[in-house]
């Protein structure tokens, strides 16, 4: 789980984008401007529950825990009369980070003509096809989107992105490039706690859509991560690095430096009468020797709409290409109902399984590392997930 510092705790550069967005707010020359000013906002309320002792997906257990998927934004929006630049500010509170607010989004865009669009300041990093509106509910069929695919630790960085984009007949079409860096990332996978200082992305965004279908393909660099086996067992003081060096060893593994990330996605969304499919293919390949293997991912989705009922089937995997010090293999399937309440409020649940791989040292979205390593209890190689949330824009 990614810690940042609060945005109000400290004059760094989120702090100082607010005060030039209400400098401009209550400039005497703007006050006498027609000014237009937007807020929205949105809410997410979830119930999950798993039949796991040993914590699953970020904390998740057989106990009820309401905190894990719930949320609550707000984004204003600042834009001068007839001015190509608009002010962007969203802030954000997650229950599975004690409701504190951070600013997810705080930026700057310059757009001179409808084809183009500039963005400095703080932005969402388009990973995926839900990147943009990841944490608005109501935009997408499931409770959260496949663990598989987005179980990525951060979804926001300081940079810049130029976005160019057209039509051409029926047919919109859009180029993306961004670039920026993320600080101070405290996060865990599969038990074991990763920090770094900063670290830097760039990527590329290609994108097609029509009415009815959307085609999504991007290449991203994640690089100067710094993670090395001896920062990992400073923030890792509870486990016993000679049994997981001996365990890596045992593997034919030498594990050394966490450096760079290279990652592709491609994505389809296609609507057709009544029918919905969604597909996605993630693959990330880690710097030799990394603590963490080369992987894949994917997942497709088919929902029906019947009037205001949407019910969907997922089917979702994570497989590893070579061995590390912990596998995350793991396939699921996710049978789920949407009900649209209104167009502002919908209503989900969802049931599904997680079957973990079966291959030495796997431990899937377990919140542990292998048992040969903690000793701990050896892991359930199947999962069972209930999933709830209501879900709300205003």
């Amino acid at each position: 789980m990614m810690k940042q510092s609060a945005f109000l705790s400290k004059p760094d550069t989120i702090t100082a984008l607010l005060g030039g967005i209400l400098f401009l707010i209550l400039s005497p020359q703007l006050a006498q401007a027609e000014r237009a000013l937007r807020t929205n906002g949105f809410i997410t309320a979830t119930f999950s529950q798993v039949d796991s002792e040993v914590p699953f997906m970020g904390g998740l257990n057989d106990e009820i825990n309401f905190s894990q998927g719930s949320l609550i934004g707000l984004q204003t929006t600042f834009q001068p009369s007839e001015d190509p630049i608009e002010f962007v500010v969203q802030l954000l509170a997650l229950g599975k980070e004690q409701w504190e607010v951070d600013a997810e989004w705080a930026y700057v865009a310059y757009r001179p003509t409808d084809a183009w669009e500039l963005k400095l300041g703080r932005y969402r990093i388009p990973f995926f096809h839900v990147s943009e509106f990841l944490h608005v509910g109501i935009a997408y069929p499931w409770v959260r989107p496949p663990e598989e695919i987005h179980f990525v630790p951060f979804t926001a960085l300081n940079g810049a992105s130029v976005k160019r984009s057209g039509h051409f007949g029926d047919l919109e079409m859009a180029v993306q490039m961004y670039s920026g860096e993320l600080k101070d990332l405290n996060t865990q996978i599969a038990g074991l706690t990763l920090t770094t200082d900063r670290f830097e992305s760039h990527g590329i965004v290609l994108s097609a859509e029509t009415d009815s279908t959307n085609v999504r393909a991007s290449f991203h660099k994640i690089q100067k991560i710094g993670i090395t086996i001896n920062s990992l067992a400073a923030a890792n003081p509870n486990l016993d690095f000679a049994s997981l060096l001996a365990f890596a060893s045992s593997q034919g593994l030498n594990p050394g430096d966490f450096e760079d990330v290279d990652a592709i996605t491609f994505s389809v969304l296609h609507r057709r009468d009544n029918f919905e499919f969604r597909g996605e293919w993630a693959e990330e390949d880690f710097n030799e020797n990394a603590p963490l293997p080369d992987a894949y991912a994917y997942y497709v989705m088919l929902g029906y709409y019947m009037g205001n009922f949407m019910p969907h089937l997922t089917y979702s995997a994570y497989d590893t290409k070579e061995k590390g010090l912990a596998n995350l293999g793991q396939e699921s399937i996710i049978a789920g109902l949407r009900v649209n309440v209104n167009p502002a409020v919908a209503v989900k649940v969802e049931v599904g399984q997680m079957r973990l791989d079966d291959a030495v040292g796997t431990v899937g979205f377990y919140d542990t590392l292998p048992s040969s390593i903690t000793g701990t209890a050896i892991l359930d190689e199947e999962v069972n997930i209930f999933n709830a949330s209501i879900n709300m824009v205003f």
